[in-house]
C-alpha cells in the first residue's frame, strides 16, 4: 500500500512540475478593461460602463501558420441606458484586441502574433497604460446597436457613431468611448437585467435563419454572444 502511495505522489510531483514548466515556457496574461460610452441627449449626458476581463495565453507553434497565441473575454455589452426607455449597446467583438490597439497601436502593427506575444507582459502587469483614461478613435469604436423593442431580438438595428439622431433623434450625438486597465470586477447583470431573452450559450443569432444565400438580415449577424460572455 505504501509503494503505490510513494508512486502516487510521485506521479503528482511530476505532473506539477511539467504544469510548472508549461507556464514558465508558455504563459497566461491577463487584464480588465473598462469601457465608457457618453452620450449627449436631449435631457443631458448619460454615461454606461463595462468591465470585460481578457486573456491572452502562449502556445506551442506547432505549424509554421499558427500564431502561437490564444486569446479570450468575458463580461457584457456596453449599455447605455436612453431617455424613453431606450438602450445604446456597444458590443463585445473585438475586446480581446481593443485595448491593445488603442493603449500600444505602434507595437502591433496589423496585429503582428510576434510583437504581441513580446508586448504581453508588460500588458498583464498594466504598465503599458500608466493608468491613463484613452479616448478611442472612430477606427478603434466597436459595433454599436440598439433595439426597436428591446424583447424582440429581430428588431436590433446598426447605429452610426456619427449619426445618433439618425436612430434616436434630433440632439443625440456620441460624445466619447474610453478605455481604462483596471482592478474593478467584471460587470454582471446589466445586459440580462434589460435582455431577458438572452440564452447560456453564445452562439444562437437574434432572428431565425431566412435560408437566403442574399439580403440576409442585419439580425442574422449578431449573436447572442456578442451581449455577453461568460
Amino acid at each position: 500500500m505504501k509503494l503505490w502511495f510513494d508512486r502516487f505522489l510521485k506521479v503528482i510531483a511530476v505532473i506539477a512540475a511539467v504544469m510548472v514548466c508549461w507556464r514558465a515556457i508558455y504563459p497566461v496574461y491577463s487584464w480588465h478593461q473598462k469601457l465608457t460610452v457618453t452620450v449627449e441627449t436631449p435631457d443631458g449626458p448619460v454615461t454606461g460602463s463595462s468591465v470585460v476581463a481578457v486573456e491572452w495565453s502562449s502556445s506551442p507553434k506547432l505549424l509554421p501558420d499558427m500564431p502561437g497565441a490564444g486569446h479570450q473575454f468575458r463580461g457584457e455589452a456596453t449599455v447605455v441606458w436612453l431617455p424613453g426607455g431606450r438602450y445604446l449597446f456597444a458590443l463585445l467583438p473585438g475586446s480581446d484586441f481593443r485595448a491593445l490597439s488603442v493603449f500600444a497601436p505602434d507595437k502591433m502593427p496589423k496585429h503582428s502574433w510576434a510583437a504581441i506575444r513580446a508586448f504581453l507582459p508588460a500588458a498583464a502587469r498594466g504598465s503599458w497604460s500608466g493608468g491613463e483614461i484613452r479616448t478611442l478613435t472612430p477606427d478603434q469604436y466597436p459595433l454599436l446597436v440598439t433595439f426597436g423593442d428591446i424583447d424582440d431580438p429581430a428588431s436590433v438595428k446598426l447605429v452610426d457613431p456619427a449619426d445618433l439622431e439618425a436612430s434616436f433623434g434630433p440632439g443625440y450625438r456620441l460624445a466619447s468611448i474610453t478605455m481604462a486597465i483596471t482592478n474593478e470586477a467584471v460587470t454582471k447583470g446589466k445586459v440580462e437585467n434589460v435582455m431577458e431573452w438572452l440564452g447560456p450559450y453564445p452562439e444562437p443569432r437574434l432572428s431565425p435563419a431566412t435560408g437566403k444565400a442574399s439580403d440576409i438580415p442585419f439580425s442574422r449577424k449578431v449573436a447572442q454572444g456578442d451581449f455577453i460572455r461568460r
